[in-house]
């Protein structure tokens, strides 16, 4: 007797086998880095929303605009790490059923979710920083998730009806959405403005005031996290040239730099891909040219910033993840090879994905024991009056470990992330062990 599974379901196990597999590596990410200072209050450790509220008032002032991102951090910081285990794997899934969402509005095919998570899994430069680490993916793939989530409604514009409720809605999720990160946000705002013109100029159709009022909303949230004092205060450590064209030119040669060694690849298959949909005489999808065209801008927003660390293409990737996609489906049918050919590189990417996950797993494996028995040492020592101690720093070896660009100890026990980790474990110093 053969059991057929339809696509809602092969959908419903592809989904389900990405969160458990993204869990489990979830549950091997301790506290990292900036997690140990985020932990802490204005008057101590958090201890309720009253905390995160004054912390948050102090940083927007004083550090930053991210203020969704890290009063969504401090509140899982605030929990079990088993729930922001389970809720950041559901994020992450969410995320590769947005980015499906966002090409499939009708027609389902489940392969392209496999597609979507080993690309992301494969491509994405620091993995370990953005997806597993609490801060870091409460930064950049919570707010990358929230922004697919707004601008979908745009994509089903026509199945959201015009009332005064979603006007609402739309406005204050438009100002979170926007209130995120600065050069994804930057680039959401774009996509938006090019969804409004072609549904104007080109489709001839009336822009529905909700529409209106998410873009206004939109542009709010982003402002308000770019003019944070923040900001500005955080800028005047950073030393650049006082030629303002030579600084530009630096940054957008950096930034051009950086794209091609993160993005390459994604690149190269943008291109093939625009030049079959041309020789097949398929016209480029429209939701690849916003998305194209919101990654080329979220990229080269960074050069108002004094530069663009790796992480900051989290959100470039899934733009441009979301264009690979719809140019792929647009001659999936076109020819058969087409179908086949894309079967294959699913395969590929599943053999080379099933490599890495292993080697990653093995490396969390260890990250976790040395952690775990970090903090047995520590509390060993603390029972004897030991308040000064010296620990073996641990050590990344992929990029899916959340130390794969920063250190875990430092020689210098005056160092901030030595003297972060002392405070919270009642030390009065660490020092990191090098041999």
């Amino acid at each position: 007797m053969k059991i057929k599974i339809n696509k809602k379901q092969q959908k419903i196990i592809i989904l389900l086998g990405i969160f458990l597999s993204v869990l489990l590596l979830n549950y091997f990410v301790p506290l990292i880095n900036d997690d140990y200072s985020y932990s802490f209050g204005l008057k101590g450790k958090l201890t309720g929303f009253i905390d995160i509220f004054k912390y948050q008032y102090h940083h927007y002032f004083h550090w930053g605009g991210r203020t969704i991102a890290h009063t969504l951090a401090q509140i899982f910081l605030m929990g079990p790490d088993i729930l922001f285990d389970v809720c950041n794997s559901v994020i992450f899934t969410l995320l590769v059923y947005l980015i499906y969402k966002t090409v499939f509005t009708k027609k389902d095919n489940p392969l392209y979710l496999l597609l979507v998570y080993f690309t992301l899994w494969l491509i994405l430069p620091v993995f370990g920083e953005t997806c597993l680490w609490l801060i870091g993916s409460c930064n950049y793939m919570w707010t990358t998730t929230l922004i697919l989530f707004f601008l979908i409604k745009y994509r089903n514009y026509k199945e959201i009806k015009d009332s005064k409720l979603n006007f609402i809605l739309l406005f204050l999720l438009g100002i979170l959405a926007g209130w995120t990160n600065e050069n994804t946000s930057f680039g959401s705002i774009t996509i938006i403005i090019c969804y409004l013109i072609y549904q104007k100029y080109f489709k001839k159709e009336k822009i529905k005031k909700w529409e209106l009022s998410g873009l206004v909303g939109n542009i709010i949230g982003f402002i308000i996290m770019i003019i944070a004092p923040g900001n500005f205060v955080r800028k005047e450590s950073i030393v650049e040239n006082p030629s303002l064209i030579l600084r530009l030119g630096k940054r957008i040669f950096d930034i051009t730099t950086s794209l091609l060694t993160c993005c390459l690849p994604l690149i190269i298959i943008v291109v093939t891909l625009v030049i079959a949909n041309r020789y097949l005489k398929k016209k480029i999808p429209n939701i690849s040219i916003f998305y194209l065209i919101g990654a080329f801008f979220s990229t080269y927003s960074m050069a108002l910033a004094p530069s663009m660390p790796e992480r900051s293409f989290t959100g470039v990737i899934v733009f441009l993840v979301v264009a690979i996609i719809s140019l792929l489906d647009n001659i999936y049918n076109a020819k058969r090879i087409i179908s086949y050919l894309t079967a294959g590189v699913i395969v590929i990417l599943a053999i080379f994905f099933v490599k890495d996950y292993l080697n990653s797993f093995q490396d969390l494996y260890h990250l976790k024991n040395a952690w775990n028995e970090r903090v047995e040492y520590i509390e060993k020592e603390k029972k004897k009056g030991n308040l000064e101690l010296k620990l073996y720093p641990i050590f990344p070896s992929t990029n899916k470990n959340p130390y794969y660009h920063s250190v875990d100890l430092s020689k210098d026990k005056d160092n901030w992330i030595n003297e972060i980790i002392a405070k919270y474990y009642n030390l009065k110093s660490v020092e990191g062990i090098y041999e």
